[in-house]
């Protein structure tokens, strides 16, 4: 029998955010918003290396088997073992009482289409309650989301496709998929998200790189009302709405049913709500059944389908290095990177390129006692402080200020900590230098052709050509457009630059390349801009009449 699907969209729009299901009957709208919006949360892509109480948890989870008898009701299914747990990438998302919720994608090596599972981590006094997401979305809605800037995005306001909620011995706790008994009931359910959107005065769509709005966010409430029959998948009792504290809603006609203890407000007054799945404790203890918890937080990640098809677009050596353990930090960092930028496809070409990159890298692991940067007095992984390398880092030429990084120059400090300091130290040479020979950093003109042209002449002698353009590019990588014929002048010179820097040998004083620079610049092979009106924001003197003009002119 064919499902019957209604979706209510309440608030907002999910991209990629966090979610939480609960199965309900009958339900008060008004008090499920209002309770979802009291979540006040922080959240972060981070590696289970970085969350050492995690550790025995996680390690037991990857050891729970699938039941084998009767009990588990999607026969025929073959599912992947949760020792495919990938811990590289993890969502971590905290209330404001300290309480987390933690998700990992479920590896499936054999996979080639557009299926995902998640495991989901919820934190309860004395343990966790852990359950499993599995994803089936329909492949012409997974094709077609698209913001209105044309990003890909992972839009759950018109998400079609099944869902399905396991504990970890893949007992089905509830499904969207109908069962083909011939006793049948009608189910509701419902999930909450809350993740980015793009703000247009008000107009909310998903948030993508291209947003010509505001960053904003907003919840959305998508509810499923479907048939499922005896023995089949739905929840009787679990996932209780926040609506109804009494708990006692039963989801049909098939399975056990049971009532969930009332959830109530505890001594601080926080609320709570119940939630299905296995409890395991902090010592990693896991419980054979499905239980039922009041939980302070319940909502979770979800690790959308475009990494998926990013990790599908690696080459087999590109794959290999990103299922490293050890390179757990740097694949947050892109995965956090491209959410910002919306899955662009020069997101997923300028990650890539990040990955080349580490690769020709020689792997280095930092402690407390060596590290980059601790000889300037830098705290030990300070490349993970987003507050103090904004406070302490830029490659703006251009001007002194402090915070204007963009979203490509963060990844790479992050991925990259050693050569952003010898590129951040490169800054100061490459100015007084400039001064030295022309009297004036400016701006459009020769003097800032030849100050980008010996910067990142500096840069790829001391760091190698192959990062040096990285960080250029990075740093040209989120202009205005009335600043392209800027743009374009500085990468022109800056590749004049890499090329001598590169061609160079390691052992060259800075004042040879210098030297060559400047005499690029007499002959005419670096460019500036002319003719200039008064150079002040917004746009430096570029006018309509405005063309790249060779430095010998």
């Amino acid at each position: 029998m064919k499902q019957n699907l209604k979706n209510y969209f309440k608030l907002g729009i999910l991209l990629f955010g966090i979610s939480v299901a609960i199965t309900s009957c009958q339900k008060d709208d008004d008090q499920v918003v209002k309770n979802q919006e009291n979540f006040g949360m922080n959240y972060e892509v981070t590696s289970l290396e970085d969350l050492p109480n995690l550790i025995p948890v996680v390690d037991n989870v990857k050891r729970v088997m699938p039941k084998t008898s009767g009990t588990t009701s999607r026969s025929g299914v073959d599912f992947i073992g949760l020792e495919n747990v990938n811990v590289d990438k993890v969502i971590k998302i905290t209330n404001e009482s300290g309480k987390s919720t933690y998700t990992f994608k479920i590896d499936n090596p054999n996979s080639t289409g557009n299926n995902f599972e998640n495991l989901h981590l919820v934190e309860l006094e004395g343990g966790y309650l852990a359950y499993i997401l599995s994803y089936e979305p329909n492949q012409e809605w997974y094709n077609s989301t698209y913001t209105p800037e044309g990003d890909w995005v992972f839009d759950m306001k018109t998400y079609e496709g099944d869902v399905t909620k396991y504990n970890l011995q893949r007992d089905v706790i509830w499904t969207t998929i109908p069962d083909e008994s011939s006793r049948m009931a009608y189910v509701t359910i419902c999930t909450y998200s809350y993740g980015p959107v793009c703000d247009h005065g008000g107009s909310l769509h998903p948030w993508g790189g291209n947003c010509g709005g505001n960053l904003s966010h907003a919840m959305i409430e998508t509810c499923y009302t479907f048939n499922t029959g005896g023995g089949g998948g739905s929840t009787t009792g679990s996932d209780t709405d926040p609506g109804d504290p009494t708990g006692d809603n039963t989801g049909g006609s098939g399975g056990s049913s049971n009532v969930i203890p009332p959830c109530i407000p505890g001594a601080d007054g926080t609320n709570t709500q119940s939630l299905s799945g296995s409890f395991i404790s902090n010592e990693g203890e896991v419980a054979e059944e499905t239980t039922s918890e009041c939980v302070e937080i319940n909502v979770t990640g979800v690790l959308p389908p475009a990494i998926e098809k990013f990790e599908r677009g690696l080459s087999p050596e590109q794959r290999a290095w990103w299922d490293l353990d050890v390179n757990g930090v740097q694949v947050a960092a892109i995965i956090n990177y491209q959410i910002l930028k919306g899955h662009t496809l020069l997101s997923r070409e300028f990650s890539k390129e990040v990955i080349v990159a580490l690769m020709n890298e020689v792997n280095v692991t930092y402690t407390e006692t060596d590290y980059p940067g601790k000889d300037l007095g830098y705290s030990y992984q300070w490349w993970l402080d987003e507050e103090f390398v904004e406070a302490n880092f830029s490659f703006e030429l251009d001007d002194q200020n402090f915070g204007n990084l963009t979203t490509e120059e963060k990844l790479l400090v992050i991925a990259l900590p050693v050569k952003a300091l010898i590129i951040k130290a490169n800054k100061q040479p490459a100015e007084v230098e400039t001064v030295a020979r022309f009297g004036v950093n400016g701006r459009n003109d020769k003097s800032d052709a030849f100050r980008h042209a010996f910067f990142n002449a500096m840069n790829a002698n001391d760091a190698g050509m192959m990062i040096a353009n990285l960080f250029s590019d990075a740093h040209e990588s989120e202009n205005p457009p009335n600043l392209i014929k800027e743009e374009q002048m500085d990468l022109f010179n800056n590749n004049v630059g890499l090329n001598i820097g590169s061609n160079a040998s390691i052992f060259v004083a800075d004042s040879v390349m210098s030297d060559t620079v400047y005499q690029d610049l007499l002959n005419g092979l670096l460019v500036y801009l002319s003719p200039l009106g008064p150079v002040v924001p917004p746009n430096f003197g570029i006018t309509t009449a405005t063309q790249l003009t060779p430095t010998n002119n």
